[in-house]
């Protein structure tokens, strides 16, 4: 029974939009942080942000679901439709 968003998330159901370009991404941030951002509480857990485990949990989860870049560091709008849609996925993985 899921009342609020927070609930949803913590049983494992994410909502994907369709629409990538305007409600999936931020196209200016870069593809890490576009991955990391909805799990941010979770990477850092102090509330402390440390880089380098962003950075590990981005490029893990791009490599992973096969995101074609040259770096995590590249802006959201440089990717692929497909690869967009990749980043969107990787998300909520």
């Amino acid at each position: 029974n899921c009342k609020k968003p927070e609930d949803a998330i913590k049983a494992g159901i994410a909502f994907i939009t369709e629409n990538r370009k305007s409600e999936g991404l931020i196209l200016d941030f870069s593809i890490g942080s576009n991955i990391t951002l909805p799990n941010l509480g979770e990477i850092c857990p102090s509330h402390v942000l440390d880089k380098g485990k962003l950075n590990s949990f981005a490029d893990e989860l791009s490599k992973k679901l096969g995101v074609k870049t040259q770096s995590i560091h590249e802006p959201a709008s440089s990717l692929s439709g497909g690869n967009q849609q990749k980043v969107v996925i990787a998300k909520w993985v």
